[in-house]
């Protein structure tokens, strides 16, 4: 007896049973990530190819091995275990990121998830997923260590530096500007600026300048801010704010980098409370100055009038008693009436000089061009003639800028010097001339005469103050006085070198004005005098 049965559905459903598990079986040996299936005791009982590429072991040595083995330590392997069991037994996929050792012993970063499963006849056990994740994870701690180190430099700068985005939150800020706000740095995240306690004028000031950089798109131009403190000090900043773009180009947040100038604007407010004090001390100064003018004025006009006139008395009574009863007096009693007299135009001459002193001390200077040249031939022509020789040599002269009457007067000054300290030589020898010495002209007048000792050289320009007795030479002592009082008054400077028995050389410069001139002069108009 044959019973036959049509078995052709059940063939059907057996081929297409076969081709899923032969497509399965593609797709998970196929697979990028490394699978594996382990029993209820933990242990592996299948792996894929790419499982043995990640553990960098053949697939027999997965086979039968404990889970616990491909962990770092047992240690990790408890901790880790017992968030598994945990899932399993709570029927939940497990998903982590943990380290994981391979065959050979070295460790790696692995994405592991898993899900128990009941494959039909089978026992119980856990489906594991493994990727390596080794190259992004050691991205992400280089980036974590980047921005950790720029977090360090961003929290040791002075400066205040801190991003808010378009709605005026803060999405970061350093401690230097936590500090001024008296808070945590991360406290302030998320808040606005009123939400952080800035005066109102203050938020109001710093949401129009966010609002000008977003609407130029770039770099906004240093400006200066002020912030009170949480206790109440006020401190000033110079910021500057730049916008920053995300990926797509899109203009997201601002950053403001302030720099505290809270000591500068102090400085520049005590500079001005001083500044201000000093225009009045100048101003009551002046005042004074003004007054003792007007009095030296009127010590002048005293000195010129009251006190010439006892003098002019004194000799005139002198020489008439010494021309009426010259026969009749006594040698001693003549003599002392020539002392007398003598000592009135002596003192006269003093006041003479003082005089003219004071006058050079407060003539207006009148700069104007000056053929220097001939101002030189001009003083010498106006030297007394003497029975001795004297040659004068006069270098090239350009022209200069200075007061035409007071040069003259300088000049005439150290001419005449040099003709008088020239006396005893019976060849004098006076030479004019100019050098250029650290971007200024220096003129000098040189003679050959007596010199003098350069121990004493500080006394040369002193009113009144002489080297030499009025026996061997002539003299009040304010020339040289008046010399320095009117090259001083042109911005330059005036100094003498000498030696006893050899001359003396005075030096002098008027200042940055008349050497500019010089420059822009061309030509030359001085040429060597020699006058026998």
């Amino acid at each position: 007896l044959g019973i036959g049965a049509d078995i052709t559905e059940r063939k059907r459903l057996q081929e297409a049973l076969q081709h899923a598990l032969e497509v399965r079986d593609t797709i998970l040996e196929n697979s990028i990530a490394g699978i594996a299936f382990l029993n209820e005791h933990g242990r592996a009982v299948w792996a894929n190819r790419a499982a043995e590429q990640i553990f960098r072991v053949e697939r027999g040595a997965i086979v039968d091995k404990s889970i616990e083995s491909f962990y770092p330590s047992r240690e990790d392997y408890i901790t880790t275990g017992g968030a598994v069991a945990q899932a399993v037994h709570a029927g939940r996929a497990y998903d982590a990121e943990l380290p994981m050792r391979r065959g050979d012993g070295t460790l790696f970063w692995a994405h592991l998830s898993g899900k128990t499963v009941s494959p039909g006849e089978l026992s119980q056990g856990t489906v594991w997923m493994i990727v390596d994740i080794s190259e992004r994870k050691l991205a992400e701690f280089e980036l974590e260590r980047q921005r950790h180190f720029l977090r360090q430099i961003i929290d040791s700068t002075p400066n205040v530096v801190f991003v808010r985005d378009r709605e005026s939150r803060y999405t970061m800020c350093n401690r230097a500007h936590a500090e001024l706000c008296g808070l945590a740095p991360e406290s302030i995240i998320g808040r606005t600026t009123s939400e952080i306690g800035r005066r109102a004028g203050e938020a109001e000031s710093a949401l129009q300048k966010d609002a000008m950089a977003f609407e130029r798109g770039g770099r906004l131009e240093p400006f200066e801010s002020t912030h009170m403190d949480a206790q109440g000090a006020m401190h000033w900043y110079e910021n500057s704010k730049t916008v920053l773009y995300d990926a797509d180009g899109v203009a997201r947040q601002v950053l403001t980098v302030g720099t505290e100038v809270t000591q500068r604007k102090q400085a520049e407010a005590q500079l001005q409370r001083m500044n201000e004090e000093l225009e009045r001390r100048v101003a009551e100064r002046t005042q004074q100055l003004e007054a003792s003018v007007k009095e030296l004025e009127a010590f002048s006009y005293s000195v010129s009038h009251d006190l010439r006139a006892p003098l002019r008395a004194i000799d005139g009574y002198s020489q008439i008693l010494i021309e009426e009863a010259g026969g009749n007096l006594a040698p001693e009693v003549r003599l002392c009436l020539d002392k007398i007299s003598r000592n009135a135009r002596h003192m006269a001459e003093l006041i003479d000089r003082l005089l003219a002193f004071a006058r050079y001390s407060r003539a207006p200077l009148e700069r104007r061009a000056i053929d220097l040249a001939a101002l030189v031939r001009s003083v010498i022509d106006e030297q007394p003639r003497e029975a001795r020789q004297i040659e004068f040599s006069v270098a090239p002269l350009q022209p200069c800028l200075a007061d035409a009457q007071l040069l003259r007067q300088v000049l005439g000054n150290l001419v005449a010097n040099a003709v008088k300290y020239t006396r005893p030589r019976d060849l004098a020898r006076i030479e004019i001339g100019a050098f250029e010495r650290d971007a200024a002209t220096v003129y000098f007048v040189r003679d050959n005469g007596v010199g003098f000792d350069m121990r004493y050289v500080h006394k040369l320009f002193g009113v009144f103050q002489r080297l030499h007795t009025e026996k061997e030479f002539e003299g009040t002592g304010a020339g040289l006085a008046i010399v320095q009082r009117i090259v001083s008054r042109h911005g330059g400077r005036v100094w003498a070198e000498g030696e006893v028995g050899k001359g003396a050389s005075f030096y002098f410069t008027l200042g940055r004005v008349a050497a500019e001139s010089e420059s822009s002069e061309q030509g030359n108009l001085g040429s060597p005098v020699p006058l026998p």
